[in-house]
């Protein structure tokens, strides 16, 4: 019989290789341990909840300005600071995008099927929808 690796044109293991795979693995932080879990402490914390209190004010800053809470949120997240009435410009700008999906994130649902675009969510069985004809 011959060899699974002799078949594929790969050269067959030396004599004492176990198969096993190669010594060089990366780990997920590569050469720089100390950035690796800085950035991962930093993400950590970042994403760490908000006390009920801070939330309410959040959200209370965010209703004044015509923004939802993820989005003033995440406006403290990336820029460090609070928007205030002053920040006429910024609040046009994050309304401006809120129509065009934000890079590498998921579509939202469509506003007017309640359902992703594309996406067929009726049921696949051979019996009726309850309500349908």
């Amino acid at each position: 019989m011959v060899a699974a690796s002799a078949v594929a044109g790969v050269d067959p293991a030396p004599i004492g290789h176990n198969g096993g795979p190669p010594l060089e693995h990366r780990p997920p932080w590569g050469e720089h341990l100390g950035t690796f879990f800085a950035w991962r402490a930093a993400y950590r914390k970042q994403r760490a909840p908000v006390s009920r209190a801070a939330m309410e004010i959040r959200l209370r800053n965010a209703a004044a300005l015509g923004l939802t809470y993820d989005e003033y949120a995440r406006e403290i997240a990336e820029r460090g600071r609070h928007l205030h009435a002053e920040d006429a410009d910024r609040v046009a700008e994050i309304k401006a995008a809120r129509g065009r999906p934000a890079a590498g994130s998921p579509r939202e649902p469509s506003a007017t099927s309640g359902a992703l675009p594309g996406k067929d969510l009726r049921r696949r069985s051979g019996r009726p929808e309850p309500g349908g004809n």
